[in-house]
């Protein structure tokens, strides 16, 4: 019997975005769409890394998703496109004007927002979207609450349900119990995405593949933030061998990473001190480099710092702008002089 093929998401724009602060030009996009078309990859996200609507939010890029989406469209790449929404009421309001530019909306989503994302997953249920939830941090949840998230999606329509390592941190036998205990695959087809802090997605995308995951993200050679993603040529690779996708060219995929996707980014991820710390305590917060600034700052070990910053989240949230303005006013620090010294190097006048 011919095992069941997966889906990939190739995630090489957003994740790879991190690198060069999300500065893709149009054309880049379009060679690495072609790429993916010759290789075989049927789906391909082309948002911007923190979400759709975060380049008019000013979090980095050269350019919005509608422009990179035209340029597709224009090109004729015949792929599904995939766009990466944020918990934010801004980013359902996007959804009208991009409609006719893309498949499939994913909500990235840590366990205590899921109630705060039905208003996205509803504005794309009014498009005819497909959409599928992104669950972060899931090293940090029990199998109750991964089984709660996935009852609640499988009710409103949920396609999909990717199950996220966002800190790259979780242990294989971990994931596995997490699987079973959960018991996710007979509730909603699932998916798995990992960052790669210390180096574990393939094994756990073994596993996951192994109990009955339908869906990967990876980004061409692993690029992303910290220790970058999953490779997208390995995760073939080792889905390959278990017969998952014998559709995929793996040497037309290796050469769109070598020739397109390498030189638009031009460096190779790795982890940095941050990233580990990050990790411990299950922090995210972008952008993630000012936080051994900051500790530089006020003259504490980054751990402490983190530390003292989780102590001020009530649960598995992301670091949003106003805990950490809060906690710098508290050392007689105005956030937005900070932000502007670090992204300037001067300090703005009064």
């Amino acid at each position: 019997m011919t095992p069941k093929q997966i889906q990939i998401i190739d995630t090489t724009i957003p994740q790879g975005g991190f690198q060069i602060n999300h500065s893709f030009l149009p054309e880049q996009v379009v060679e690495i769409a072609q790429g993916l078309k010759r290789s075989n990859i049927e789906y391909m996200e082309v948002s911007h890394g923190c979400g759709v609507g975060s380049f008019k939010k000013g979090r980095g890029g050269l350019h919005s998703e509608k422009v990179y989406l035209k340029a597709l469209a224009k090109s004729s790449v015949n792929l599904k496109y995939s766009l990466l929404f944020p918990v934010e009421d801004s980013a359902a309001l996007e959804i009208e004007s991009l409609k006719d530019l893309f498949h499939i909306g994913r909500v990235g989503v840590y366990f205590p927002e899921i109630a705060d994302s039905k208003l996205i997953f509803d504005q794309l249920s009014a498009q005819q979207k497909s959409s599928m939830a992104i669950l972060k941090g899931i090293s940090g949840l029990s199998a109750q609450q991964v089984t709660e998230a996935a009852n609640s999606f499988k009710e409103w329509g949920i396609n999909a349900l990717f199950l996220e390592d966002t800190f790259g941190d979780l242990q294989e036998d971990n994931f596995k119990s997490l699987l079973e205990s959960s018991q996710v695959s007979k509730i909603i087809p699932f998916g798995f995405s990992s960052n790669q802090n210390l180096g574990l997605g393939l094994q756990l995308a073994r596993c996951a593949a192994a109990n009955g995951a339908e869906w990967f993200d990876g980004s061409l050679m692993g690029f992303g933030k910290g220790g970058g993603t999953l490779p997208l040529e390995l995760l073939v690779h080792l889905l390959k061998k278990g017969g998952w996708c014998d559709n995929i060219n793996l040497i037309e995929l290796t050469r769109t990473a070598k020739n397109y996707a390498l030189p638009a980014i031009r460096q190779l991820p790795y982890p940095q001190t941050v990233d580990f710390v990050s990790a411990k305590f299950k922090l995210e917060y972008f952008p993630g480099d000012q936080l051994p600034q900051i500790a530089d700052l006020l003259e504490i070990p980054l751990e402490i710092l983190l530390k003292d910053l989780k102590a001020e989240i009530p649960d598995h949230r992301p670091l949003s702008h106003e805990i950490l303005q809060n906690y710098l006013a508290k050392h007689q620090l105005d956030f937005n002089v900070v932000k502007s010294f670090f992204e300037s190097g001067k300090i703005p006048k009064a």
